[in-house]
């Protein structure tokens, strides 16, 4: 009898410690879905007449200083309303949750109420970036989130700056090609009574903080005893220098990714908000792959392109799957086909919203054709996912050796490319006369071609070696480099005496 409890009882114990590892039971608790995949009624925001709001030149000096404005009014209430109506309709709140009641990202990829107005002729969002991103050619649509707080909830607690590092101290919110937005959309106004605006730290104070408080940010101080590392969330002075704006209905807060801000907790009431990135695609490409990787992202993925072509289900932080593109996207903040750091080519993932839609791109959303990886129809996949924690295990040595093929065949493939590119331009050029005739020449073709499809050294070392390699003179097997006065005597001396 002694033995079989000690058996029972070493099972019950190995089933206690193993379990959490089969299954999860609490993915209702800790997800935020969509409930119904159906319209409710038939969207009507495609025939509304919008105008652009413009913004004055005070307004545009104020963004330009502090990082963030409101303007007032910009939305007719009738708007507000059909928004708010569709989300009470197609959402369930969880009233339960200590943050949010509801947080659900990409709505206007399955509602379309929400993409009438994302796609809409007119532009009503576009246009309001354009004018506060210098030399705007073109405005995509990324980012964005619906929530809703219930009295009590807090939303985000800790200070975070979007889509970027939170260290970048030295920039300008202009030079910064991408505006994140808060569009209230009742049933309320926000204000210090009521609660649920945004906390928002201007950047004249943030720098202020940077200067003189480092001990609210992590890491250590830099040599002028300046913080450089992120902001920490209890800090109390922080707080003190914030300050959440009243909103109305149709007013809209716009404020540079490089402020920081927290969500004010809701006092009473309740408040729903969307919110959402607007940038300049051909501005923003050059800016993110000279920026650090932020914090939340794997470096390597972030700075090589076709780095996530493993995840062939499009679930491993997947922003969006295009189906006409045959492409998933890993950030949401900006178009990343098969990386998590930003890819040249547009995508209607990240729809162009200024000056006018791409009727492709249009067409693509209307026909289905785009597929939101954290939307209503992909629930039971996040379900399996989060409650089996061993499905996604397994799942691991296939996207090893997937990652380690795709990155095989790349270095096979560049190194071939290289190769013909070497021999077409190596048998028009002739070794250099003068001064050193054991020196071959070098084609930049080549290294232009190199470094045009290679983002990080690993990618470009190895088929750089090769190219080099396919320059040697057979008959000498060597090369002569020269960094400095110095080192040009000692080789002119050394290449006159093997002469």
């Amino acid at each position: 009898m002694d033995v079989k409890l000690g058996l029972l009882a070493l099972l019950g114990l190995l089933s206690a410690l193993l379990l959490p590892a089969v299954f999860k039971p609490d993915f209702e608790a800790v997800d935020h879905d969509h409930v119904r995949l159906d319209p409710c009624k038939e969207a009507t925001l495609k025939n509304y007449k919008f105008s652009c709001a413009k913004i004055s030149e005070e307004s545009r000096g104020l963004f330009s200083k502090e990082g963030v404005v409101v303007l007032r009014e910009v939305f007719d209430p009738e708007v507000i309303e059909e928004l708010a109506a569709e989300v009470k309709c197609r959402m369930r709140p969880k009233t339960t949750a200590e943050d949010w009641a509801l947080s659900a990202q990409n709505v206007w990829m399955d509602s379309e109420v929400f993409a009438q107005l994302v796609l809409h002729k007119d532009s009503p969002l576009g246009c309001l970036a354009a004018q506060l991103i210098p030399n705007a050619s073109a405005i995509r649509y990324a980012h964005e989130t619906v929530t809703l707080l219930q009295e009590g909830q807090n939303g985000s607690t800790d200070w975070s700056t979007d889509a970027i590092p939170s260290n970048l101290r030295d920039e300008d919110p202009e030079d910064v090609p991408l505006i994140r937005f808060f569009l209230p959309l009742g049933p309320q106004n926000l204000s210090n009574i009521t609660g649920g605006s945004l906390k928002i730290i201007p950047l004249s104070a943030y720098t202020k903080l940077r200067n003189f408080f480092p001990p609210c940010f992590e890491g250590r101080a830099d040599a002028e005893m300046k913080a450089t590392g992120e902001l920490k969330g209890d800090c109390m002075v922080a707080h003190q220098l914030a300050f959440a704006p009243q909103l109305a209905m149709g007013d809209i807060l716009l404020y540079s990714p490089l402020i920081p801000h927290v969500t004010q907790q809701m006092l009473t009431g309740s408040r729903l908000a969307l919110q959402g990135s607007l940038y300049e695609p051909n501005l923003l490409v050059p800016w993110v792959r000279d920026m650090p990787p932020p914090k939340y992202v794997d470096p390597v993925r972030f700075n090589i392109q076709g780095s996530m072509r493993y995840d062939i289900f499009c679930l491993e932080q997947a922003a969006c799957w295009d189906r006409e593109a045959q492409q998933c996207h890993h950030n949401v903040n900006w178009q990343s086909a098969a990386t998590q750091g930003i890819s040249e080519e547009p995508t209607a993932c990240f729809p162009q919203v200024y000056p006018h839609p791409v009727e492709s791109e249009v067409a693509t959303r209307f026909s289905n054709g785009l597929w939101n990886p954290m939307g209503p129809s992909a629930v039971r996949s996040r379900w399996i996912l989060y409650s089996f924690p061993v499905v996604k295990a397994s799942m691991a040595p296939m996207h090893v050796l997937l990652d380690w093929w795709h990155r095989t065949t790349d270095l096979i493939l560049l190194g071939i490319a290289t190769t013909t590119i070497n021999n077409d331009c190596h048998t028009g050029m002739k070794a250099p006369e003068g001064r050193y005739k054991h020196a071959q020449p070098v084609c930049f073709e080549v290294m232009r071609e190199l470094i045009k499809g290679a983002h990080g050294t690993q990618h470009l070392v190895p088929p750089l070696l090769v190219s080099l390699s396919m320059l040697e003179n057979d008959a000498l097997q060597y090369y002569q480099f020269h960094i400095s006065a110095k080192s040009e005597e000692k080789g002119k001396d050394r290449s006159e005496g093997r002469g």
